[in-house]
């Protein structure tokens, strides 16, 4: 009796907002206190991830899948080794995956969607082997990358599996929501100790983001999330969502403040049609709202006014002036038409691979026209798989996907790693969330009226 109230109060537990709120906690800790103190919080984590095994199903997995990502203040490089605890995390997330798949034996989801990308991938691969056999040169941080490529795809797979037919997108709407409250809170608190309240310099970091983009892109990416809850009308979590706005002006991005100001009226729009009569009261309240902090942060800040005024400009793509990157990579794609020059030219000296701030291009690079064909089946199946489903949360997935290709036109693309796992993860959650069960025949109609049939054939012949 002991043991089974212990079972049902942990899987509560695991299925609710208190677990990611334990992981987002334990992970700014392990990020803000330095080596060798941090490894406490990342041991609880080590003890926290086979708690799913009890579940009825594996949505447990998700938040231990996220806040992994932002344990390490130090820079995350293929090439030198990434840290011991993000290895480790991530070593003993795979072993509890496996462990789950044994004992509660799901049947293996794939997918048209994990076709395409693996399509896609061993292009990637192809084009990268061509390469080094025809240079002579062998780079150690390609292969690297392209192993973590597939990990994701083998981890989407996994997870997919895993997460059963329930209803999941809630739970994962908060989990993201808090997980995005972490990356917010590492933000404020690495800008603090660096420059006070100032705008982020264009060297920012936060260790296991390099680049003041990647914080921008994945706080960006969070906000459909919140917009979920609230349109499930849990209006408080509006709170946080201001937290995550003004995180992302301090940030400054050219994708950042676009997509604030272009996504911001359609999510407003779906976040509150559900609030009766008083949603067109509220939508104007918050688009004025919205409109006017921008206005003002214009009109009194100069340098902020400059950022907005660059980002709107860097939308235009054909200027080789504003984009001599683009023309460069987009020459060097010319070298190899069919395969691409591989993802081997996208290594720089020190270690790190450098895609261009250009998703179409980037293809283009690592798989050439092939490439950029296999790229184009998965955006189909993608935006198909999240049109045709009848979900609450159709359109904000929907909107999501097009922040990812938005970004992916002046930013991080898709083929971040930390990125491509959050797209790959939500739309897994979105396909597998609330699905109807597999038809089952049942026969228990007919072995009834077999029954019932002999029973009066005896009759009539005594």
């Amino acid at each position: 009796m002991v043991i089974t109230s212990l079972k049902e109060n942990l899987v509560r537990m695991i299925n609710s907002i208190v677990f990611p709120i334990i992981l987002a906690t334990l992970s700014y800790f392990a990020w803000v206190i330095p080596n060798p103190w941090s490894w406490l919080f990342v041991s609880f984590y080590f003890i926290l991830v086979f708690f799913p095994l009890v579940s009825e199903d594996g949505r447990g997995y998700l938040p231990l899948f996220f806040f992994p990502l932002v344990f390490s203040s130090e820079l995350l490089q293929l090439s030198t080794g990434l840290p011991v605890s993000l290895i480790l995390s991530y070593s003993f997330f795979l072993v509890s995956l496996i462990l789950y798949i044994i004992i509660h034996r799901p049947k293996m989801v794939t997918g048209s969607l994990f076709f395409s990308l693996l399509a896609l991938y061993l292009v990637f691969l192809i084009s990268f082997v061509y390469s080094t056999i025809t240079t002579k040169s062998f780079g150690k941080t390609p292969v690297l990358y392209l192993i973590c490529f597939f990990l994701v795809l083998t981890i989407y797979t996994l997870v997919s599996s895993v997460l059963g037919k329930k209803e999941t997108m809630p739970y994962y709407a908060y989990t993201i929501a808090i997980f995005g409250i972490a990356i917010a809170l590492e933000t404020i608190t690495r800008l603090l100790s660096v420059s006070g309240f100032h705008f982020a310099a264009e060297d920012f970091s936060i260790g296991w983001a390099n680049t003041k983009e990647i914080v921008s892109t994945v706080l960006t990416l969070t906000i459909p999330f919140y917009c979920i809850l609230i349109n499930r009308k849990k209006g408080y979590w509006s709170i946080p969502l201001i937290f995550i706005i003004a995180t992302l002006i301090f940030l400054s991005t050219d994708s950042g403040l676009l997509s604030l100001i272009l996504f911001s009226i359609p999510l407003v729009i779906l976040s509150l049609r559900n609030y009766g009569r008083a949603f067109p009261y509220y939508t104007l309240f918050v688009l004025l709202s919205i409109g006017i902090t921008i206005g003002v942060l214009m009109g009194v800040n100069q340098d902020f006014n400059n950022r907005v005024v660059k980002a709107v400009t860097s939308v235009n793509l054909f200027d080789p002036f504003a984009h001599e990157e683009l023309t460069l990579a987009f020459k060097s794609f010319t070298s190899n038409i069919i395969l691409g020059p591989s993802i081997a030219s996208l290594t720089i000296s020190d270690g790190f691979i450098q895609f261009t701030n250009n998703t179409v291009v980037s293809t283009l690079q690592m798989g050439g026209l092939i490439g950029f064909g296999a790229f184009i089946i998965y955006e189909i199946l993608a935006y198909f798989q999240v049109v045709r489903k009848k979900a609450q949360e159709k359109w904000f997935i929907f909107i999501f996907l097009l922040m990812v290709e938005f970004i992916g036109l002046l930013s991080q693309t898709i083929y971040h790693i930390g990125i491509l796992s959050f797209v790959l993860i939500t739309l897994s959650v979105y396909r597998q969330s609330n699905r109807p069960e597999d038809v089952v025949i049942h026969d228990l109609y007919y072995e009834k009226f077999d029954h019932e049939e002999v029973l009066l054939r005896n009759q009539n012949t005594i």
